[in-house]
């Protein structure tokens, strides 16, 4: 639009919009779930190029919460969405997610050395999943999970963001595994609807 914000409608290169449109119908069940369950702010992303985009926000319920916007570029060594996307990328790709975004401090706790975020990556792959604490808002924590397409690759996350204060020992043990089986709803969606009727 004129603020150079993403809006969905945008037509994209065939195959590209295609994959776009099926993630995100596929996806947004899943997200209102998850909202609904917990009242947090949860949100989509999609993995373009050389960038990871804000697809779709659901905000949260509470008065004071994490809010995210839809076009926003994320961060691939910040975000939980950016990291659980930019992980699971062959070697070239994530170079170029890095090289495009630029490594820089957002938050005290951001990561900007380069062996640091590499290691952070081969967590997040080992794990399955990708936690922002404080990496890009000061008192913001999230968790990320990677969307897989019918091909395997991994093209998209979805993630659920809270104020630190509600980021409970409990929900970070709980939140890692839900949004993984979100994550694998939504891979499950996306086959479903390609299979021949």
């Amino acid at each position: 639009d004129q603020n150079d914000c993403y809006r969905l409608d945008r037509d994209w290169p065939y195959p590209q919009q295609r994959l776009l449109t099926l993630l995100r119908e596929s996806a947004m069940p899943v997200l209102s779930a998850l909202n609904a369950e917990f009242g947090e702010t949860v949100a989509l992303a999609f993995l373009f190029d050389d960038l990871v985009r804000v697809i779709e926000v659901i905000d949260g319920t509470h008065y004071i919460r994490m809010s995210n916007y839809k076009g926003g570029v994320l961060q691939p060594h910040a975000s939980s969405l950016g990291k659980a996307i930019a992980a699971f990328q062959p070697a070239e790709k994530i170079q170029k997610l890095l090289s495009t975004y630029g490594i820089f401090q957002l938050a005290p706790g951001t990561l900007t050395d380069p062996r640091a975020i590499q290691e952070e990556y081969a967590v997040i792959r080992e794990r399955g999943y990708a936690f922002d604490l404080e990496e890009t808002v000061p008192g913001g924590n999230c968790v990320g999970a990677p969307i897989r397409g019918v091909t395997g690759d991994v093209i998209g996350a979805l993630s659920i963001s809270m104020p630190k204060d509600r980021f409970t020992d409990e929900l970070r043990e709980l939140l890692p595994q839900r949004l993984k089986q979100c994550a694998e709803a939504v891979t499950g969606a996306m086959k479903r609807a390609t299979q021949p009727s």
